[in-house]
């Protein structure tokens, strides 16, 4: 499961570029996070934040007014900075290091705070699947409509916390179109992807947690203004 990364604007002055150096050259979870961003935004940008001396987290903008984060094993020569997703899709040279382009001003918004999310519950993949299946249904265009989109479709609440976590159909999406859902349960394909979905949250943030990554919805407006 993964974790957030810390609450922390991108700063006014950066570096022009910014040098990645991988632990594993062949390592692919920045470029599998960057792929798909690109693949649902031409112009999608990527937050990148350093997490500890040897962890960068990756955070990707969507046209859902959502994010989704990853981290890979890496070191990175500055805290935080914002690249454009397309870059972030080329191979690392044979010492497995990337360098690329800066552009701070192609995001403005916070990231969730780093800690104090609280567990809700781990609901079944099978949940999200079906929720999956019935907005394919409910659309016959790829735009969908902006009722579906607000609409609140899973809650659930914690009664030994006194939590409670409102998951809207903006996250499903998301969940699709970074292929973080199996296509089925019970196949040899879907054997990578564990039983649940993992549902936390923080003040007005919720975050799911998938095996390969993690979406974040604010629930408190809209987070990039681009």
């Amino acid at each position: 499961m993964h974790p957030p990364s810390d609450t922390h604007d991108a700063a006014s002055t950066q570096p022009t570029h910014v040098t990645i150096t991988y632990a594993r050259p062949d390592d692919s979870g920045l470029r599998a996070l960057a792929t798909r961003a690109y693949a649902h935004d031409f112009a999608g940008a990527l937050r990148l934040r350093r997490h500890n001396e040897n962890t960068v987290e990756a955070f990707a903008s969507t046209k859902l007014d959502t994010l989704v984060s990853r981290r890979f094993a890496a070191t990175m020569d500055c805290e935080d900075t914002v690249i454009r997703a397309q870059a972030a899709t080329q191979h690392p040279d044979e010492h497995g290091v990337f360098t690329a382009v800066t552009c701070p001003a192609a995001w403005n918004g916070p990231l969730p705070p780093q800690e104090g999310f609280t567990l809700v519950e781990d609901l079944p993949v099978d949940t999200f699947l079906q929720l999956s299946r019935d907005n394919k249904q409910q659309t016959t265009s790829d735009k969908m409509p902006t009722s579906l989109l607000n609409q609140d479709v899973i809650t659930v609440n914690n009664d030994a916390t006194g939590t409670q976590a409102i998951v809207a159909n903006r996250m499903v999406l998301t969940l699709d179109a970074f292929g973080l859902l199996p296509k089925t349960t019970g196949t040899e394909g879907s054997k990578h992807y564990p039983p649940v979905v993992r549902v936390s949250v923080r003040g007005r943030w919720v975050r799911l947690d998938t095996v390969f990554a993690s979406v974040y919805y604010n629930r408190g407006g809209h987070l990039l203004v681009l």
